[in-house]
C-alpha cells in the first residue's frame, strides 16, 4: 500500500492554495482552517496571513460559517438545542457566533421539535396512545435526551402527547 506523503505548506502561496482547494470542497471555520494549515506543516506566520487574506476575500466567514452550519441543522427535523449546541462545537464556530445562534433558537421552537420527536417516535415503535408504561417511558425520555433535548421540554412534550391521543 502506498502512503500519502504530507506536502509542507512553508510558503504563502502553496498555503494559500491548499486552503483555496480545502474551500472548494465545503465551508470551514477559520479555527478549521487553522488547523488543517497547522496539520500541514504551515508555520503559524503564514497561516495567520492566509487566514486574513482569505477573511479579506470572504472565503472565511465565521458570521455566514455559523448561519449555514444552523441551517443545514434545522432540517434535521428531531434533535434539541443540546446537539446543535454539540454540533457548532464540533465544527469549531466561535463562541460568541454559537452564543449567537443559540440565542435565535427558541424554546417554543425547541418545544415544537421535541413533540414531533415524540410522535415520530411513537409512530416508528407503533406504541400505543397509553404512555402509563413506565418502561415506554423510559425509551422515549432516553430517545429524546441522545436528540438533545432539554428534560423539562421532554416531559412537556410527553404530557402533550399523551393529553392529545387522549381526544
Amino acid at each position: 500500500m502506498l502512503k500519502r506523503t504530507k506536502r509542507q505548506l512553508t510558503d504563502f502561496a502553496g498555503a494559500y492554495d491548499f486552503a483555496l482547494q480545502k474551500l472548494s470542497y465545503r465551508d470551514r471555520s477559520t479555527k478549521e482552517m487553522e488547523l488543517l494549515l497547522k496539520r500541514q506543516g504551515c508555520p503559524p506566520e503564514v497561516a495567520s496571513a492566509v487566514i486574513k487574506r482569505l477573511e479579506g476575500y470572504s472565503f472565511l466567514d465565521e458570521s455566514d460559517f455559523a448561519d449555514k452550519v444552523y441551517a443545514a441543522w434545522l432540517h434535521k427535523k428531531y434533535y434539541g438545542a443540546g446537539h446543535l449546541r454539540e454540533e457548532l462545537r464540533r465544527r469549531n464556530v466561535r463562541h460568541e457566533e454559537a452564543a449567537r445562534i443559540l440565542a435565535s433558537f427558541t424554546n417554543e421552537q425547541e418545544f415544537e421539535r421535541a413533540l414531533a420527536a415524540a410522535q415520530n417516535w411513537q409512530r416508528k415503535k407503533a406504541v400505543s396512545c397509553d404512555l402509563s408504561d413506565a418502561a415506554t417511558l423510559g425509551k422515549i425520555f432516553r430517545a429524546l435526551t441522545a436528540r438533545g433535548f432539554a428534560g423539562n421540554l421532554i416531559i412537556k412534550a410527553l404530557n402533550r402527547l399523551e393529553s392529545d391521543c387522549g381526544k
